[in-house]
């Protein structure tokens, strides 16, 4: 055994440590430059080494020094210049990722425990990560091969061709048709209506499904594999992911956002044959599939996949154009080292081989993504806040917030932790920046606490007209419309006729009655002149053709009510439209729908039944349902904002004027907002009135919205206070 001379300098002496030779090392290009990527054949991490970098890895597989590494270095890389400290971090980094091991006494003790720290860092970020769940996956390969060899003819020239004739023709069909489309559009509160949601989450499963495929036969094409698909549950909801890290061994960056923009690619392709289908199919269950897959890939792949701020495709397409791997990690390792040098005085800089000016672009790409990682969680949050309320379920989601904030302080909470166990590095510690550092973090968190939120509750809403008037039927008939819903009636119009061929008879037959009355009264009378005895039979004849009279005023009034005329001046407005009824083999169908409309011309209309409502110009109302856990926090005065279908990019304001209380049967299946309700029990609904501050003649009366009536004001520290108190019974 040789032991180095104790005269020699620490940059003269040999240093005690050596290249691993298990890596997986694969050539590639980086800007037209020669780059490695290593894969550990243990962990199956993957790690970016330059050109530079991998030269000095290399000669780590020898008995060096940090001088003789320095020099090798500058007469590989001349006119290139590189110091010892900058040397001394790069080892360090290596042998942190593994790739250098030392063969000095207790390197397996230690590396046992620096194993067991990652697994136990690994194991607590998987249950930190409350929003973004691994339920565990299979190996893919096989799978992926067979259907590689079914679709290889898809990654031709052909199949490029293909693609793009069918993007085209799905724009050409947006761009000519597109006034037509839009009118095609169903309401937001149609588009999302419950009934819907079995459909929406088949649809979203199976494009996720297409998605992740997308990626594996890509990276299959170009000679990678896919290790795993598994699934995934984000924000609660199912979903996959395709383990596609062996893209990076590919040597072209070209190939390997080709793999990246895979998923996105079927996407688009599955949205423009959904265009085409829904253009031309009729209303049904093709149209509505059709209208949620385009919608699903659209809205998936412009917020998610293409944002380079999550980690989805747009991210691997933003590494892979800046070269950059594990682009979250090494931009945050940046933002870490900087404080770590700020606080503690050390030498030299993190990833001293990376230029300048990509250093900037990870620097303000690792403060782009966390700061939109925290609107995302908050986002995140409050949707499920809204999906929880009604099943007063707030504690469990206000846990799982807390446990992924919990996570994102983890990380820096366990490096302060070593920091400060570690004598030497607290004696680095600079007190003054330390207190400056502890001040700013106590006000941060003060000021997170003492932030104001308002407590809102959200109803669907209906516009109206002040002194609306609605009208209803008052008998059973045929309907007949002379009016259309938006003309403008004057007082006394005929709306509609209704033909009732049974009450008609019984006014005809009440009429002959009446008469054969009215002759045996003058009969008798005429009699009782004469001195017959006839007249004693005349008050009897009196009484029954007073009876019969009577009946035939009241068959008058009912054939009346037959006729159905405005009650005022005004705009006549439809109702909220009848849903048509479930097919069944042993009944006719109903009628659905608005009761006015054309179709229904001829219709069997019972009584009660809403024909429209007469708006006359002048105030305008909001009538908002609001649920019945809700009410109670509602109250006269409080502000409001209100967003109506018919105008979405603009917000309303008012004010709640009244609340009102309506007990609604199982029969009636609708609030007076529209809104459909579930039958089968008497339910009670509270109607809230609201006035808006400055209403709006592009607003028609009968438009349907959503209102936020915002019933109080707290802090988020009396938030989580009070939530912990219910929690855990405690007496503050």
């Amino acid at each position: 055994m040789s032991f180095a001379s104790p005269n020699l300098s620490a940059a003269d002496r040999p240093l005690e440590l050596r290249a691993r030779g298990d890596w997986e090392i694969v050539r590639v290009e980086f800007s037209g430059q020669p780059a490695y990527v290593a894969k550990d054949p243990v962990t199956l991490e993957t790690v970016q080494l330059s050109a530079e970098e991998h030269f000095l890895w290399e000669q780590l597989r020898r008995k060096t020094s940090l001088a003789e590494l320095r020099r090798a270095f500058e007469q590989r890389f001349a006119p290139r210049r590189v110091t010892d400290v900058a040397l001394q971090q790069f080892i360090a980094s290596l042998h942190r990722q593994g790739l250098v091991v030392s063969d000095r006494p207790g390197q397996g003790g230690e590396l046992l425990t620096r194993d067991r720290e990652r697994r136990g860092a690994q194991r607590w970020a998987r249950l930190l990560q409350v929003f973004a769940i691994r339920l565990g996956g299979f190996p893919a390969g096989p799978t992926v091969d067979k259907l590689y060899r079914v679709l290889r003819p898809a990654f031709s020239w052909a199949g490029v061709v293909a693609t793009a004739a069918l993007c085209a023709a799905a724009l050409a069909t947006v761009a000519t048709h597109g006034e037509q489309l839009v009118a095609r559009l169903p309401s937001l509160s149609e588009l999302f209506a419950p009934r819907r949601w079995p459909l929406w989450l088949a649809t979203f499963a199976a494009v996720k499904v297409l998605h992740e495929l997308g990626h594996a036969l890509a990276l299959r094409h170009f000679g990678g594999h896919c290790r795993e698909i598994g699934v995934l549950l984000l924000a609660g909801m199912p979903a996959l992911y395709c383990d596609a890290s062996d893209a990076w061994r590919l040597p072209s960056k070209w190939r390997r956002m080709a793999v990246s923009a895979a998923g996105m690619t079927v996407e688009l392709l599955l949205a423009s044959a959904a265009v085409l289908v829904w253009s031309f199919a009729h209303e049904g269950l093709v149209s509505a599939l059709a209208l949620s897959v385009a919608v699903v890939c659209s809205v998936n792949t412009l917020a998610i996949n293409a944002n380079p701020l999550l980690r989805y495709d747009g991210y691997y397409l933003l590494a892979d154009w800046l070269e950059v791997p594990n682009l979250a990690d090494r931009s945050r390792g940046l933002i870490r080292g900087g404080w770590r040098r700020w606080l503690l005085a050390e030498p030299g800089v993190d990833e001293p081989l990376l230029a300048p000016g990509k250093r900037r672009v990870l620097v303000g790409y690792a403060v782009a993504s966390i700061c939109y990682g925290l609107v995302v969680l908050g986002l995140i949050v409050a949707m499920l806040l809204k999906v929880a309320r009604p099943y007063r379920a707030e504690s469990i989601v206000y846990a799982a917030a807390g446990l992924a904030a919990l996570g994102l302080v983890f990380a820096p909470l366990r490096a302060a932790g070593h920091v400060w166990r570690d004598p030497r590095q607290r004696r680095r510690l600079r007190p003054a920046r330390l207190a400056v550092a502890v001040a700013v973090v106590v006000a941060a968190a003060w000021g997170v606490w003492s932030w104001p939120i308002a407590h809102r509750v959200e109803a669907p809403a209906l516009l109206a007209a002040a002194d609306a008037h609605p009208v209803f039927t008052s008998a059973a008939g045929w309907i007949q419309p002379h009016s259309t819903p938006g003309a403008e009636v004057a007082a006394g119009d005929l709306i509609a006729t209704l033909v009732n061929p049974e009450l008609q008879l019984a006014n005809v037959e009440q009429e002959g009655v009446a008469n054969v009355a009215r002759v045996r009264v003058a009969q008798l009378r005429t009699l009782r002149a004469a001195g017959a005895s006839a007249g004693a039979a005349l008050p009897t004849a009196m009484a029954e053709l007073a009876d019969a009279e009577s009946q035939l005023a009241e068959r008058r009034r009912a054939a009346e009510q037959l006729e159905i005329r405005a009650p005022a001046a005004g705009r006549l407005l439809a109702p909220p439209p009848r849903p048509a009824d479930v097919a069944d083999a042993e009944r006719l169908g109903a009628w659905s729908g608005t009761a006015l409309a054309e179709r229904n011309r001829g219709a069997w209309i019972e009584p009660g039944v809403a024909l429209a409502v007469v708006a006359p110009a002048g105030e305008q109302l909001v009538w908002a349902s609001i649920d019945t856990a809700d009410v109670s926090s509602v109250a006269v005065g409080q502000p409001v904002r209100v967003v109506f279908e018919q105008a979405p990019l603009q917000v309303f304001t008012g004010e709640v004027r009244r609340v009102t209380r309506r007990v609604r049967t199982a029969d009636d299946d609708r609030d007076p907002t529209g809104e459909q309700r579930p039958n089968g029990s008497t339910r009670t609904s509270h109607i809230a009135e609201i006035a808006l501050d400055a209403p709006s003649s592009a607003l028609l009366p009968g438009a349907r919205g959503t209102v936020k009536i915002e019933t109080s004001r707290t802090t988020i520290g009396w938030l989580i206070r009070r939530e912990l108190a219910e929690l855990f019974r405690l007496p503050w």
